[in-house]
């Protein structure tokens, strides 16, 4: 079973104040070569028409500090409305005193291009993140110190603890802050392989197209609802439904026990999502000789024969007491009347011969 996507092409506006700068560069560089079915669409901020923000999934800011407050509020509307926004942090978020849109508070800043810091912490179980490797390689040598709020989900953080990606759900929307800068400065993420990778999820995450992996092996699990949101509807490969009502309300796990196509409902949209057995099921490559070896010995200690010959009585085997105290008590009443009957016949004798 498999699923293939032929869905067209859809633009991601990416809102800069330098279009023919680095971070807008990289951003729609990376995004077209993913292949998530996104091309960036690079837009002065100056010349951007905000009403047209509904006719989108979701929206890259290449430098969250440099919108204005009437972008902002639109920014807000769309976020409201179920829209996702990805920003980064850059040189005049750090011009801030306060974020435009998150209305964070920057406490200053984290990194030494001399010392730089690398990511000490990571939830490789969110979706955004999930199968992705490489984050052991990256440098940072500036970031923006950002106080999570309790329901942000960190999802990079540094060695410092400061968050590098978090999450943070808006009205309906997603907002995905990344706290340094994408210019290749403050950090080397977008000269990096994982940078590719990254935001070919970052459209199925944020815009709701292939949240779910298209293939999945029997006995795999998929998250619903992760964002605190409805689970939505999952229909199994035979057309029954898998949730009650009052499961499709809340976030859960399910797992996928069947081959064939589950279709998802999601507020986000549908997916359908093709299972398939574990290919290494159908490995006809030959056992080695010592896996081999070893399966027959194990197999020899199981047959009948083999139990047999084991010793009846083994160094552990618990002995039970009662049988052999029962035979003691049994011998100590015999031995008892034997010499209470010899006793009584040698005063019977003793009597007679007086007489």
């Amino acid at each position: 079973y498999a699923v293939i996507r032929n869905a067209p092409v859809q633009p991601v506006p990416l809102l800069t104040a330098e279009p023919g700068a680095r971070p807008a560069r990289y951003l729609a560089t990376a995004l077209a070569t993913a292949g998530g079915g996104y091309q960036a669409q690079v837009s002065s901020l100056g010349s951007f028409d905000a009403r047209q923000l509904p006719r989108y999934r979701w929206v890259m800011l290449d430098d969250l500090g440099a919108i204005d407050d009437a972008l902002a509020a639109q920014l807000q509307a769309f976020l409201n409305n179920g829209g996702a926004v990805f920003a980064a942090l850059g040189q005049r978020s750090a011009d801030r005193r306060q974020l435009p849109l998150l209305g964070d508070v920057v406490n200053g800043s984290a990194g030494d291009s001399a010392a730089p810091l690398t990511v000490g912490q990571l939830d490789a179980g969110h979706p955004l993140l999930a199968g992705l490797s490489g984050w052991e390689s990256l440098s940072i040598g500036h970031m923006l110190v950002l106080a999570p709020q309790p329901s942000d989900q960190v999802l990079v953080a540094v060695s410092s603890g400061a968050p590098l990606l978090l999450a943070r759900r808006v009205g309906r929307g997603r907002l995905l802050i990344f706290a340094s800068d994408l210019n290749d400065d403050w950090n080397d993420l977008p000269v990096q392989p994982l940078f590719v990778g990254l935001l070919a999820q970052m459209g199925r995450y944020l815009g709701g197209r292939g949240e779910f992996p298209p293939q999945q092996t029997i006995g795999a699990s998929i998250a619903l609802g992760r964002d605190g949101g409805p689970a939505g509807q999952v229909i199994d490969p035979s057309g029954r439904t898998v949730l009650s009502l009052a499961d499709t309300r809340r976030a859960l796990t399910v797992r996928l026990d069947q081959t064939g196509f589950y279709q998802i409902y999601t507020p986000a949209g549908e997916a359908l999502v093709a299972v398939n057995p574990d290919l290494r099921e159908s490995d006809l490559a030959p056992m080695s000789s010592g896996l081999l070896q070893r399966w027959r010995a194990a197999l020899a200690a199981q047959r009948p024969e083999a139990r047999a010959a084991a010793p009846a009585l083994t160094a552990g085997t618990a002995i039970p007491l009662a049988p052999v105290l029962l035979g003691l008590l049994a011998l100590l009443a015999l031995a008892e009347s034997l010499l209470g009957n010899s006793y009584l016949h040698r005063r019977v004798t003793a009597g007679a011969g007086r007489s």
